[in-house]
């Protein structure tokens, strides 16, 4: 698991000179528009989110033009033709990282950590008026250790965070707030794991009333997953349940919540390498049932996503190769998660691929960093039969540079992609999308753009691909 003082290594990048004006999006003839740079400045640019509500698209992301990093906040109001000049709505108050988003109608949320107090705290800023301004950045969480990894969701005037909190050096746990007000104001934090060891990487899920948080916690001598619940919007929770519950370790844990169904997936280690596996709760997360290895492999699976339609269940992983060699693998249940296809290997190619996202719409999308042509370009596939086949990989990228996390969002009118791009100390966020995805995507332009990427990427292409989870001591 990540320790914060790894996140403040950003502190230390310098700044290089880099301007471009914005553009329009221009479509090509591929389906997806030629892409743009919504960050344009002189700074690096790293880490974008981004959410689509109607014909509004945000998009934020880590910013160190100011001299630190900050968070920038970006906005389309022509469903991604054209984007505004980024607004900093961090406003100096620290540095900052790790920015997460949450649209509800008219109003926008925010949540990052920021060093305000000689500690990590978390961050609050909302907008209510479609992002046009922001509010002057609330510390919510407010105490005495290191807050990280913050996650937001917001249901009508309910906001949810959770994060990972440093108790001692040697015990993190997992806190919890709400907001009933639209973000007014925030109930005192509440501790969810509250045992022994670490507990961290908290993952979040709404499904009416009932949250649930998932995150990783190794008080029982190796890693397992734990998830809690709360049936009356956050103001309490039970007891966390062991999912994985095994001597192995087990980590990095996904949730996603349907209806009463809730299914956890995580990289589990029982068979001797990681594997990936799924568990489902079929009465709103009381009793889960046993785990499925969905990826079945002699080889390294993990750094699992997961997405749902009806009762279809979609994986896409990374899975080791060789010891050069990484693959995005994708698998399906068509039974609630039940039970599993044979996992169909998407990229399939000579270089390493990794870090894949998924999402449903109508279609199935997965979208991944690849390295065959030389350099880490992003890469999607598409599926028009529910997951049974997938069109060759196109290049939405195709840089020079080096283009990494990627995030995908599909709605009934299109689909919309960021990822940051660059080399060597600088890197600036791009953005595509389209409304016409077919097969037979053609080739796409190829991008010229001045950017460079910030040495942590070059650190992240090259060594975070490797299939292992690092956990603290």
């Amino acid at each position: 698991m990540k320790k914060i003082h790894v996140l403040s290594l950003f502190v230390i990048l310098t700044i290089l000179v880099f301007s471009t004006n914005f553009r329009s999006v221009e479509a090509v003839s591929s389906g997806f528009s030629t892409p743009i740079n919504i960050s344009s400045n002189h700074g690096d640019s790293i880490l974008p989110q981004m959410a689509v509500s109607g014909n509004n698209v945000f998009v934020v992301w880590n910013d160190n033009s100011t001299g630190k990093y900050g968070i920038l906040v970006t906005k389309s109001t022509d469903g991604g033709m054209t984007f505004g000049a980024p607004v900093d709505i961090s406003r100096n108050i620290g540095t900052s990282s790790s920015p997460q988003f949450a649209v509800s109608g008219n109003d926008v949320y925010v949540v990052w950590q920021a060093k305000t107090t000689g500690k990590y705290q978390i961050i609050f800023a909302k907008s209510t008026d479609g992002g046009a301004t922001f509010s002057t950045p609330a510390n919510i969480s407010n105490n005495s250790g290191d807050s990280s990894y913050p996650k937001i969701v917001a249901s009508g005037n309910n906001i949810y965070v959770t994060w990972s909190f440093t108790v001692t050096k040697k015990d993190y746990d997992v806190l919890f707030t709400k907001s009933t007000d639209g973000g007014a104001t925030f109930t005192t934090p509440a501790n969810i794991s509250n045992n022994s060891g670490d507990s961290g990487l908290p993952q979040l899920a709404v499904s009416g009333n009932n949250v649930y948080v998932a995150w990783e916690n190794n008080g029982l001598g190796n890693f397992d997953v734990f998830v809690a619940k709360s049936t009356d919007n956050g103001n309490s929770f039970t007891f966390p349940v062991n999912v994985s519950n095994n001597e192995a370790p087990s980590g990095a844990p996904q949730i996603i919540a349907s209806g009463n169904n809730i299914y956890v997936s995580w990289m589990d280690k029982t068979s001797g390498n990681y594997d990936v596996f799924v568990a489902k709760s079929s009465n709103a997360g009381s009793i889960f049932g046993t785990p499925i290895n969905v990826s079945k492999t002699l080889k390294d699976s993990g750094y699992q996503q997961m997405a749902a339609s009806g009762t279809d269940i979609y994986v896409v992983w990374t899975e080791t190769i060789s010891n050069e060699n990484y693959d995005v693998f994708f698998a399906k249940s068509t039974d609630g998660g039940s039970t599993f296809d044979a996992p169909v290997n998407i990229s399939n190619n000579v270089g390493p691929s990794a870090w894949a996202q998924v999402t449903a719409q109508n279609n199935i999308y997965v979208a991944w960093e690849d390295s065959t042509a030389g350099n880490y370009d992003i890469f999607i596939a598409k599926s028009t039969d529910g997951g049974s086949t997938f069109g060759a990989p196109i290049n939405v990228s195709n840089t020079l540079k080096e283009s990494a996390f990627v995030q995908m969002i599909a709605t009934n009118d299109g689909l919309y992609l960021t990822w940051h791009d660059g080399t060597l100390n600088q890197h600036d966020v791009l953005f595509t999308k389209s409304t016409t995805f077919v097969p037979e995507f053609g080739a796409l332009a190829q991008l010229v753009l001045v950017v460079a990427l910030i040495s942590i990427i070059l650190i992240y292409a090259k060594t975070m691909t490797r299939l292992k989870i690092s956990y603290r001591k």
